[in-house]
């Protein structure tokens, strides 16, 4: 008789749900009903509650997202300030999570404790930029072995391999690039977006340019 029924604007039982979960950290569970909960109310406790339930489960934009509505109750503070500086690092926003760690370290007054925490966020900071950069130069190192067998493979996948291409940085480019553009068997299509990108760098230079079954010698691309 004295069960809560789940009607569809019932705040009180959306988050009664999403808090029984969240405690037996059933994260997933619970962030449906948090969902529910907080697009009825906006509440500060309930704001942090979902953040965490989504930085759990790897959702790091989105507790982003809901954590900027209430960004400055996290300014107020320090473990909320310290949460909030490792979801930016989640987030890959590095130099944001920096300044953050810079600013709040010199507004809150440090204890050891709060010494301690801000330097394993900091920690987490580093660890995070080098996997960042690990995954680049793997990325990187991938693009490269498969510029060499360009030819070999169909439109399709060159189109999709030059696009990545095109988003790396110019040293590595030029490595690709050349078996890219020697190979007879590259469409086209997929050597002129090379070359396009090599004038737009103003790359200057000798490249050997199998263009129609034709070799071409090209002194300067722009």
């Amino acid at each position: 008789m004295g069960e809560t029924v789940p009607f569809p604007k019932n705040y009180d039982w959306y988050k009664k749900e999403a808090m029984d979960y969240f405690l037996s950290g059933r994260m997933e569970e619970a962030i449906p009903f948090f969902e529910e909960a907080y697009r009825l109310e906006q509440d500060e406790l309930l704001n942090t509650n979902y953040t965490t339930a989504l930085y759990q489960v790897g959702e790091y934009q989105k507790a982003k997202e809901i954590a900027d509505d209430k960004y400055s109750f996290y300014e107020q503070e320090e473990s909320l300030a310290l949460f909030y500086t490792a979801i930016l690092i989640k987030c890959h926003l590095f130099l944001q999570a920096e300044q953050a760690i810079v600013f709040r370290k010199k507004k809150f007054p440090l204890t050891d404790t709060s010494e301690e925490n801000w330097s394993a966020v900091q920690e987490l900071l580093e660890e995070e930029q080098t996997k960042i950069e690990l995954e680049k130069q793997k990325k990187i190192d991938y693009l490269l072995k498969e510029s060499y067998s360009l030819g070999n493979k169909s439109f399709t996948e060159q189109s999709a391999i030059m696009k990545e291409l095109e988003e790396i940085p110019i040293e590595p480019f030029l490595k690709a690039v050349k078996p890219l553009l020697s190979n007879p068997y590259v469409n086209g299509i997929i050597k002129a977006t090379a070359i396009e990108r090599l004038a737009i760098e103003k790359v200057a230079g000798e490249f050997d340019i199998y263009w129609m079954k034709e070799k071409k010698l090209s002194d300067q691309i722009y």
